[in-house]
């Protein structure tokens, strides 16, 4: 849930409530709200979160890195030299890259 997220986030680099509040420009009751999750940030705030966290929006928001479908998109993310060499991607038949 995003508010643990942003609690855990912050914890993570030693910040305080009252510190990421003035990093993002907003009362550190309403920091104090989106940690207890009675409150959402808007879009513009989840955007400094995530530059000061330096997390995706989509990590921020989901929890999971957004990994769009389609085989051109996986070719791309291809390891190389995996170490198991009895991976997925060579099981395709695609090449390191």
């Amino acid at each position: 849930m995003l508010h643990h997220r942003i609690t855990y986030l912050r914890k993570r680099v030693g910040m305080s409530q009252a510190e990421l509040a003035i990093k993002l420009n907003i009362s550190a009751s309403a920091q104090g709200m989106y940690e207890q999750g009675r409150r959402t940030p808007n879009v513009d705030v989840l955007f400094l979160m995530a530059k000061i966290f330096d997390v995706s929006l989509d990590y921020l928001i989901t929890g999971s890195e957004y990994m769009p479908s389609g085989e051109e998109h996986l070719k791309q993310r291809i390891p190389k030299n995996c170490p198991c060499n009895s991976c997925y991607w060579k099981e395709m038949g695609w090449p390191d890259v």
